[in-house]
């Protein structure tokens, strides 16, 4: 890439490593902003400001995981499917497929996640008690429960992608 040239094959093989660096970053930053709510200091007030937080939040947070999520995937599957030679005598085929099934893996978590936005946005009057399958449960008590998950979620999905990628990277020794 010394002469300036737009080297495609670098792109695509590369593009995994960035967007699963991006989802890693946007699921860390979803973890420090969205865990404020369920702060000591804020649950008086976060019980009221969750329903509508997440009315606003949700269509654009899942937007950007799935946009993320869609980039991973279909850049991995795309460098198997142009780059199998290639990727098999480096000992790096596996690694993309892995990469490709984790980031499907995400999506594994998003029953575990639809109950506490569920109830989180049911609640209508914004009084801080979550409706539907966890009857008397508070928002705060719906974060914390979407926090943990998403937390797991990270550590599996998100930050697995990430360290198979870097992991690729190295083994290409991309130029």
């Amino acid at each position: 890439m010394a002469s300036g040239a737009f080297n495609a094959k670098a792109a695509l093989l590369l593009t995994p490593l960035v967007s699963s660096t991006a989802s890693l970053v946007l699921a860390w930053d979803h973890h420090i902003f969205l865990s404020v709510f369920t702060r000591r200091e804020t649950q008086a007030h976060s019980n009221a400001i969750l329903p509508q937080y997440w009315r606003v939040f949700f269509p654009r947070g899942l937007t950007q995981v799935i946009s993320l999520l869609g980039v991973t995937t279909s850049a991995s599957v795309a460098a198997v499917v142009a780059y199998r030679g290639l990727l098999q005598r480096r000992g790096a085929l596996r690694w993309y497929v892995a990469t490709a099934a984790l980031a499907v893996g995400h999506l594994v978590f998003a029953p575990l996640v639809a109950g506490p936005i569920k109830s989180m946005l049911d609640d209508e009057g914004g009084e801080g008690k979550g409706k539907g399958e966890g009857e008397g449960r508070t928002n705060v008590d719906a974060q914390r429960e979407w926090l943990r998950v998403n937390v797991v979620r990270m550590l599996t999905a998100d930050l697995g992608a990430w360290q198979l990628c870097q992991q690729l990277c190295q083994k290409l020794a991309l130029e």
